[in-house]
């Protein structure tokens, strides 16, 4: 559905890909950037997992394996998705949708990775943002190991030659993060009911304050991990009392509508993509309320409340 919750569609379905499609977390379905294809992790049984790549103009799932596949990384022109995925869940590939193969992405054989082992150490895995290095992350048990804060570990593409250990994110960011629609900027994967945010440019300049944890466009919009809403922030030049507005999304009656209960994912069509960050969004939305429409509200409701009738 667009954002504002018009033009609602059905994508596909468990049956299409063979099991429950996995709506949440960093293996919440990813979709490209020309709109054709997304990849996702899903539950073929209970406990089990399994991930796919769904092409909506073939109707067509290409499997990928077993193993929970996350980090989702799209190219820009759509032709090849970065991932971790596997047994493990710590293995790096990329899936070439022009010839359906997926390639392990792992250094040569004679690389020194000192005190580090490529295949049980590294989890997670996205590009720089020009897509020349992949950055991956320590695990904890080799984070216990190091006597230093580099915990990140940088690779070249494609030939993937070690660079070493680096401190490339912020050390809130070591338990991962959260990256927004566009890719551009993301929250760590930290607990608590504001989140500090990183441009992925600087990465470990803090860019502002995140009142939840995806990042639909900086400063303006953000989404929630578990529930059907989104948050939008009153900006410098709205007037009024009220500092952010959530807007919530219901299904009523029949229909796909009636079955979204939560877990968003968003993308990005290509036609928003150039100078997508300053793009008004806000016109597709009941605005904030005026001091004037806030204040009426407020009597009316206290009205109603001291005569015994009901909010409205």
């Amino acid at each position: 559905m667009n954002m504002n919750g018009t033009d609602v569609r059905l994508l596909f379905t468990a049956k299409e890909i063979g099991g429950n499609i996995e709506s949440k977390g960093l293996s919440r379905p990813s979709r490209s950037p020309d709109g054709r294809y997304i990849i996702t992790a899903y539950r073929p049984k209970a406990f089990q997992y399994k991930c796919v790549i769904f092409d909506l103009k073939t109707r067509q799932a290409h499997q990928l394996g077993p193993g929970r596949c996350q980090s989702f990384d799209w190219q820009a022109d759509s032709q090849a998705v970065y991932f971790t995925g596997g047994k493990s869940w710590k293995q790096a590939l990329r899936y070439d949708v022009t010839t359906s193969t997926a390639t392990p992405l792992s250094p040569p054989p004679e690389s020194k990775l000192g005190e580090l082992n490529y295949d049980t150490d590294f989890v997670r895995g996205r590009r720089s943002p020009d897509g020349k290095h992949l950055i991956r992350q320590l695990n904890h048990n080799a984070m216990q190991r190091v006597t230093d804060s580099k915990n990140q570990g940088v690779f070249t593409l494609p030939n993937m030659e070690y660079l070493g250990r680096k401190a490339y994110y912020a050390k809130e960011c070591n338990k991962g993060q959260a990256f927004s629609a566009d890719h551009s900027t993301f929250t760590c994967n930290t607990i608590g009911d504001t989140f500090s945010y990183y441009r992925f440019d600087t990465p470990k300049v803090v860019a502002g304050i995140a009142p939840q944890r995806w990042i639909v466009q900086e400063g303006q919009w953000f989404m929630s991990e578990d529930n059907n809403d989104i948050n939008r922030l009153r900006q410098p030049e709205e007037d009024s009392p009220l500092s952010a507005v959530h807007y919530t999304y219901t299904g009523k009656g029949k229909g796909p509508l009636n079955v979204i209960t939560g877990y968003f994912s968003m993308s990005i069509s290509q036609n928003l993509r150039e100078d997508y960050n300053h793009r008004d969004f806000s016109a597709f939305f009941p605005p904030l309320p005026s001091p004037d429409m806030y204040w009426e509200s407020a009597y009316r409701q206290l009205d109603a409340q001291s005569k015994g009738g009901k909010r409205g």
